[in-house]
């Protein structure tokens, strides 16, 4: 469960009512919504901000909701989404292709080999959802595209976005480490 360290940073009190307040914007934007964008990227463990929620929703969808901005896509077939923390959300496979349609290339890559490094997605669930939803011109598929060409089905993400640089005499890790 990738959110469980984010729970040493905040009170206990403090992760219950925003997965409240998560939770409460997706049933406001009715049947079938699911937390997206970067407000579902806080929920997986990422580094970015859980508000203003975003959830997505059919285009067939007429409901309006104040607790979120709203995201209509034609279609969403539910093997792309879950539950995480009892909250309907997008799949992380769904996301990375959201975290492109709205993040710079640099911090897209940085916050997609994150979810790969916590085990979130795979080279061959990336492979699955492009071969599925690659084709739709969603916002967001070159990029993930290039990310996943680049990389390839076979790739292993190192366990942290943290590389430390080694004395090439010692296996210990020198003074320094900087963020990939």
């Amino acid at each position: 469960m990738p959110f469980d360290v984010r729970l040493l940073k905040v009170a206990e009190g403090q992760h219950a009512l925003a997965a409240q307040d998560a939770m409460a914007a997706v049933l406001d934007a009715g049947p079938g919504a699911r937390l997206s964008h970067l407000s579902a990227g806080s929920r997986w463990g990422l580094s970015c901000s859980l508000r203003p929620f975003h959830v997505v929703t059919l285009s067939s969808s007429r409901r309006r909701t104040a607790l979120a901005h709203t995201h209509k896509v034609r279609s969403l077939p539910d093997h792309w989404t879950t539950r995480l923390d009892g909250i309907p959300i997008v799949a992380p496979e769904f996301l990375a292709l959201q975290i492109y349609a709205v993040c710079r290339e640099e911090r897209a890559e940085t916050l997609v080999e994150r979810l790969w490094s916590l085990r979130a997605l795979s080279g061959g669930s990336i492979a699955a959802f492009l071969a599925q939803l690659g084709e739709r011109g969603r916002n967001g598929t070159a990029g993930l595209r290039r990310y996943f060409d680049a990389r390839g089905i076979n790739y292993v993400p190192a366990a942290s976005t943290w590389r430390c640089e080694r004395s090439r005499y010692s296996d210990r890790p020198a003074s320094r480490c900087v963020a990939r």
